[in-house]
């Protein structure tokens, strides 16, 4: 048994029960001129959680558990220190600044989690699908952003 997995997939499976059981029920309002009701695509996230969770769960059950790679640890922890900062800067932005400065900051940090590591498209994709989704929300549509 994988021990991390099985931890995330029970994680995943509460968090997809709590959701559908509790949460998702509460939180939504009736349908005033739709069709669909406003707790559906929630439930669809809710349930995509659960069959995630439960899949984890079942492949945990059948593999063995991975060797701890203590060489790396060091550089792990500088990266995961340096996400830990650049996220948190990106909350500090959001609240003091505006929706287009934490964006920014989101979209970078995010981009050098996932391992881009050119400079042009980090600069470039986090600086304009910001501003994209504020002229989307903002101006065309007329409503304040954060």
């Amino acid at each position: 048994m994988d021990k991390p997995l099985f931890l995330l997939g029970l994680f995943g499976t509460a968090l997809g029960l709590l959701l559908l059981g509790v949460i998702i029920p509460h939180q939504h309002i009736p349908p005033m001129m739709s069709s669909v009701s406003p707790a559906f695509y929630p439930n669809i996230g809710a349930v995509i959680l659960l069959a995630g969770g439960i899949g984890m769960l079942l492949i945990s059950l059948r593999s063995k558990p991975a060797a701890i790679n203590l060489p790396g640890l060091s550089r792990n922890l500088r990266f995961g220190s340096l996400m830990a900062v650049l996220f948190g800067l990106t909350l500090v932005l959001f609240q003091l600044v505006h929706f287009l400065a934490g964006g920014t900051m989101l979209v970078f940090s995010t981009m050098i989690l996932l391992g881009e590591r050119r400079p042009l498209h980090l600069v470039l994709v986090s600086t304009i699908s910001p501003f994209i989704i504020w002229i989307c929300i903002d101006v065309l549509l007329g409503r304040s952003l954060p």
